[in-house]
């Protein structure tokens, strides 16, 4: 198993990673689950315990993290290694060269999204033959695009709790009026406030300028150059501020129903995960949760992650949030280390097209077979190179006028090449570069005929291809372009049978020609070698001949 489990902050997915943990423990598997925070683990060892304190001669908990002090991270090392211990719960200790699993059965990746990819293959790699589950509320634009086109499975939890609430989420100018307004509402409630910094050095003018606005209310600075984060983070939990000025380590593991006002200085400078994370901390219990998303300058300059924001706060977002963010971040590298980021010039509906054709054959291999090429009667080109028989080449206007017929009704490669030679003979070698052109564009018009194009025109700063081509086949040709700058100029318009090839109508008309000749005439020789390979293996007595086992 690998598979994702996707769900908006607090719609249960630890609870169905605890019941999927119990259920391995129970098979006489271990049980890992890797979080990105020492508060995050710290709250899930807690929640374990109490979770699994009438069977805790089976469920045998650990924890490894920072927090853990010395000869009890030792000792639960020491029972990973021998089997004592079978469900930890730790930070990246747990990748840790000294730190060594008996029998695992299941990692279970906590925010996944906060993970670099090295980071949940290393377990992976130690453990060929495990399960995982990755819990997320935003998945990353790698892993989404991954389960979306079937290379990862996904489940969605789209069910809130009972009573829960949507958080309304407001944006606003960063001044005295707005927080005012911000944190007024909430302490008048009786509640308690988040109030998020992005960078550290700037916590301490911005808790001085919240006690300045509110002098009757008490304020907690928190941020991971504390020394005693935990003690600060718990007086708060306990109510002895009201007010906690933080940076986004309260991000994950914070679980406060009394806080239901969150304000987010300088919210641009995140990314959507993060900030759907921060929101998530707000509207736990049954009071109304708020977001505050404070911006500079006028409305008109907020970006467009932060609209996104607002205009998706209803319950079980998080999915829709992660979305908007595979289409403004790109899906990254599905090969590769990168987990956002454009993967290759090709539009992203069209590379998604291809990868799942290929994902396809990849399962039933009975359909490599390409589709056929469509069938044209002719193809037109129209490009931006002087082309025709000069006079001055072939004088005598009755014989030009019959070599244009020859060459335009020439029906394949070597009756052009034939013609061409005799041409040279009776008029002389080397030919004019205008002639030399017009040749081309008859070779150009053979492949373009063979391969089903029916027409080729130039159209700044593209050239436009009417050439109604699967996706799949087109990627099989392409990929026998040596230059992958000359693959990633081809888009597919698989909808009206178009290839845009991008870039190409601003080079000049001679090396259009030349470029196009060459790739039209690579894809003409892939297609009769690979449709005579295909002819080949429907015609052998053998069954399975073809690389197909019976």
């Amino acid at each position: 198993m690998d598979r994702l489990l996707c769900g908006d902050v607090g719609f249960g997915k630890t609870e169905v990673a605890f019941r999927a943990a119990f259920r391995m423990i129970l098979h006489g598997k271990q049980v890992a689950i890797l979080c990105p925070t020492t508060i995050l683990a710290t709250q899930h060892y807690l929640k374990a315990l109490e979770r699994f304190k009438s069977v805790l001669e089976q469920v045998r908990i650990g924890s490894l993290s920072r927090f853990i002090r010395s000869k009890e991270r030792l000792a639960t090392i020491a029972g990973l290694s021998d089997g004592s211990v079978n469900f930890v719960i730790g930070t990246h200790a747990l990748l840790s060269e000294g730190v060594k699993f008996s029998n695992l059965g299941l990692l279970i990746i906590d925010e996944e999204h906060r993970f670099g990819v090295g980071q949940k293959e290393q377990i992976r790699s130690q453990h060929r033959t495990i399960d995982i589950l990755s819990l997320s509320a935003t998945p990353i634009p790698r892993t989404l695009h991954l389960s979306m086109n079937g290379l990862r499975d996904v489940s969605v939890i789209t069910t809130p709790p009972e009573n829960r609430l949507p958080i309304i989420t407001k944006l606003g100018p960063k001044g005295n009026g707005t927080v005012r307004r911000a944190i007024g509402f909430e302490l008048a409630r009786g509640g308690q406030v988040f109030y998020v910094v992005r960078h550290i050095s700037k916590i301490k003018n911005i808790a001085l300028w919240i006690k300045d606005l509110f002098p009757d209310r008490r304020v907690i600075i928190a941020h991971g150059e504390c020394k005693d984060l935990e003690r600060r983070i718990n007086a708060f939990a306990e109510g002895k501020a009201d007010i906690l000025v933080c940076t986004t380590i309260i991000e994950t593991g914070i679980d406060m129903p009394q806080v239901n006002t969150i304000v987010i200085d300088e919210p641009a400078l995140l990314g959507l995960a993060q900030l759907h994370q921060l929101r998530g901390r707000v509207g736990r219990g049954e009071l109304q949760g708020y977001a505050w998303l404070l911006y500079e300058g006028s409305r008109n300059t907020v970006n467009e992650r932060l609209r996104i924001l607002e205009q998706y706060s209803g319950l079980g977002a998080g999915f829709e949030v992660a979305q908007k963010d595979l289409e403004l971040r790109g899906m990254g590298s599905v090969l590769g280390v990168e987990q956002s980021g454009k993967a290759t010039t090709m539009e992203p509906a069209d590379f998604a097209r291809m990868l799942a054709e290929e994902i396809s054959l990849a399962k039933q291999p009975e359909l490599r077979v390409l589709p056929p090429l469509p069938e044209v009667a002719v193809t037109e080109i129209f490009l931006p190179v002087d082309s025709h028989i000069p006079r001055d080449y072939v004088t005598d206007d009755h014989l030009r006028l019959e070599v244009y017929f020859q060459l335009a009704n020439a029906d394949n490669e070597d009756d052009l090449q034939e013609l061409t030679e005799r041409i040279g003979k009776l008029w002389g070698t080397p030919m004019p570069l205008k002639m030399v052109q017009f040749i081309n564009l008859i070779e150009m018009k053979i492949y373009g005929k063979s391969l089903g194009i029916s027409k080729i025109v130039a159209d700044k700063p593209h050239i436009l291809m009417d050439w109604d081509v699967a996706a799949r086949t087109l990627q099989f040709l392409t990929s026998f372009l040596v230059d992958e700058r000359d693959r990633d100029r081809f888009s597919i318009d698989s909808e009206n049978g178009q290839i845009t090839l991008r870039g190409m109508g601003l080079l000049a008309g001679d090396a259009q020609v030349a470029k196009l000749r060459s790739w039209l005439q690579i894809f003409d020789r892939c297609n009769r070698e690979m449709r005579e390979a295909e002819s080949r293996t429907a015609s052998s007595p053998f069954p399975g001949a073809g690389g197909q086992s019976s």
